[in-house]
């Protein structure tokens, strides 16, 4: 009786986890659904979860990020992604772009232009043609609040010219003038 009890005290327990790992694979799976659907605050709350018990990969902490920044929670996509950005560079050019601009926005949000920087000049090197007008204004914004003038009229040249060569689809017009009057401002040492 008392081997049986014993034998018990094992068996129930393994079982027990044994059923909390399938019901956490049914709700990865789910979460990946919700994220492939663009139900990012769904899936972030799945993925919250299952990272705080169980450490999750790089892949779905990037995935946690872009649903944090979805929610707004810009300080939860910074420590994550600062945390994980240089394991990043084994996914495609286009899923780091992603996860690059989701980090780079949020650093900007939160006003840390530092960090914005190094991410717009990683999502840089990723981007399609189109976008890299975006990022180098966007960098070069970043150059000019960080009083890095030199650096900012880099950047804001860049983006002046990559708009002229790759139109967005967009009216670019209106960028391309605030473009024009930081580039004079920097001129006029402002």
């Amino acid at each position: 009786m008392k081997q049986i009890l014993i034998l018990l005290l094992f068996i129930i327990p393994s079982l027990s986890f044994a059923q909390d790992t399938a019901e956490d694979k049914e709700k990865l799976s789910r979460a990946i659904e919700y994220f492939n659907n663009e139900k990012f605050h769904e899936a972030g709350l799945i993925l919250r979860d299952l990272n705080a018990r169980y450490n999750l990969n790089t892949r779905f902490k990037a995935y946690l990020s872009v649903c944090e920044y979805h929610d707004w929670n810009y300080s939860a996509v910074t420590e994550i992604m600062d945390s994980i950005h240089t394991d990043l560079t084994v996914y495609a050019p286009l899923e780091q772009n992603v996860y690059y601009n989701v980090a780079a926005e949020s650093h900007f949000n939160l006003t840390n232009y530092h960090g914005a920087l190094y991410y717009y000049e990683l999502a840089l090197k990723v981007c399609s043609k189109k976008e890299r007008g975006e990022l180098c204004y966007k960098a070069g914004f970043c150059c000019y609040q960080l009083k890095r003038k030199a650096l900012a009229k880099v950047y804001l040249t860049r983006a002046l010219s990559y708009y002229r060569q790759n139109p967005t689809g967009n009216d670019d017009s209106a960028r391309i003038l605030q473009i024009r009057k930081m580039l004079r401002a920097i001129a006029l040492n402002r």
